[in-house]
């Protein structure tokens, strides 16, 4: 693997909902050159970061650059996250939820949160819908909102009683993000009691759960027809975006009547409403700057935390292996980092417990918007992580639509703890067996230990007998329901 250069320190700018004007992206380009870096980078959660050595010593940036939401070397206050780049290229068309009421509601911000919100479409994949620690969901019902609330100490999710009209949710964003400072537990029921005794806001009572349809993951690179012109999405492999480009770019968007480029979930870039007279013009752009925009599915398929070089550099041995493989991970994404910190992908890679291993997990259902994270297996050494992924990859595409694919999100779940516990792991695909679990769909009962399994019982993957599976020690996030 190559070494990839880290620097000490970073600052962010926020852009509300992923939007990035073109004069804000020429300040942000003006400011990154002026620390001497050539590159910027798009963050998780529609930001952008420039790192650099030199970031520490400017202590006046914010009245340098006054249209900047800027931090230095700090997260206090996370981007508002939405979907509206992904409005009109990966959403449903019979949906009420427009760009102008995306911007209705990001304009009413008039304060800057420190909880994580998500504003989103419930029927687009490019956006997570559950990341925030209030995260609106846009209901069957024009202009109304699930909210899902998260406790920012406890890690906890539970939905609000009533559907928030869309020029509430600044309001109560606010309110609740004072309550949750002063509480240690969250009691949505008691926090809904006392909202409506202190102030009348328009709501709508929750008569139905949100169901949300399994999608697919979206590939969102290259020039795609778009209404009656086209739309660009660009990507970089390592996430950084050559200064000489993105001005260059910008440029066109000034000359070509954009007026904004959106940030997404996966760390590019996506320009709307090119049109037709105007595309050549953004090919020799691309060419000039030597900006490939037809990688793979498997390289955009990852997140990765910004300046997480360890992760980074994984990430590029992995996609090695896979093209050398042709393994097949359409409708799979992938996570590399702390399984707490996991964002929005249906597979999740983590440091094991022994130096230079790894855990591996995946979402139930391999849903990316699902909360319940199961072990796959533990402890893989590097070189063999590969070979698991390529085990889970055959995994996936045999329980694919096995179940329904409509999924509820409803039920609260409570994170006690980190705890150990033992599991049984096939030494030959290192599939592991949870007493817990059992195999329902292979006849073997929840909590059917593991010395009292048939002797003529297999790993369900490579069918080893059950001689090759030996007890690991694992640790699991324990829940309870309250």
């Amino acid at each position: 693997m190559g070494t990839i250069e880290e620097k000490d320190s970073y600052i962010k700018a926020n852009f509300k909902g992923g939007i990035v004007s073109i004069p804000d992206l020429q300040e942000f380009l003006k400011l990154t050159k002026s620390l001497g870096e050539q590159h910027i980078s798009p963050g998780l959660r529609q930001e952008m970061y420039v790192f650099s050595n030199e970031a520490t010593s400017h202590e006046n940036l914010s009245q340098e650059y006054p249209t900047l939401q800027l931090e230095q070397g700090e997260d206090d206050f996370p981007n508002i996250v939405s979907s509206y780049a992904a409005e009109d290229i990966f959403t449903s068309h019979a949906n009420w939820l427009t760009e102008g009421i995306y911007r209705d509601i990001l304009d009413s911000f008039d304060y800057t949160p420190s909880l994580k919100i998500n504003i989103c479409d419930n029927t687009q994949p490019l956006v997570p819908l559950f990341t925030g620690h209030l995260s609106f969901v846009c209901s069957s019902y024009p202009n109304f909102w699930y909210l899902y609330v998260r406790h920012p100490r406890l890690g906890t999710s539970e939905c609000w009683p009533d559907l928030i009209y869309s020029t509430e949710i600044s309001f109560i964003s606010k309110w609740l993000e004072v309550q949750l400072q002063e509480v240690e537990e969250v009691e949505i029921p008691i926090l809904h009691q006392a909202l409506q005794a202190e102030h009348k806001l328009i709501t709508r009572k929750k008569d139905q759960d949100l169901v949300l349809p399994r999608l697919r993951f979206p590939y969102y690179e290259g020039m795609n027809s778009y209404q009656d012109g086209y739309w660009l999405g660009i990507f970089r492999r390592n996430f950084d975006y050559p200064v000489a480009f993105m001005e260059d770019l910008a440029l066109l968007c000034d000359q070509t009547r954009i007026s904004h480029v959106y940030i997404s979930s996966w760390r590019s870039f996506i320009i709307k409403g090119i049109k037709e007279q105007d595309r050549i013009r953004w090919e020799k752009l691309l060419g000039k700057h030597g900006i490939n925009i037809r990688h793979s599915g498997i390289e955009l398929n990852w997140q990765i935390e910004p300046n997480d070089i360890p992760s980074l550099e994984l990430k590029n041995y992995l996609v090695e292996q896979f093209n050398k493989r042709d393994i097949r991970t359409f409708g799979l994404s992938f996570y590399i980092g702390k399984l707490e910190e996991h964002r929005y992908s249906n597979v999740v890679i983590t440091e094991g417990s022994k130096k230079n291993t790894y855990h591996l997990y995946y979402l139930e259902n391999f849903n990316s918007n699902g909360k319940h994270k199961k072990l796959y297996a533990s402890d893989i050494k590097m070189e063999a992580l590969a070979d698991s992924l390529e085990k889970l990859s055959k995994l996936y595409f045999r329980v694919l639509n096995a179940d329904a694919e409509l999924v509820r999100t409803e039920k609260r779940e409570k994170v006690d703890q980190v705890k150990h516990r033992t599991v049984y792991q096939c030494q030959e695909c290192w599939t592991v067996y949870d007493e817990i679990e059992g195999e329902p769909a292979r006849g073997i009962a929840r909590g059917t230990l593991f010395t009292l399994l048939p002797t003529d019982w297999c790993c369900s993957l490579c069918e080893a007998p059950r001689n090759s599976y030996l007890p690991v020690s694992t640790e699991i996030l324990v829940h309870s329901k309250k």
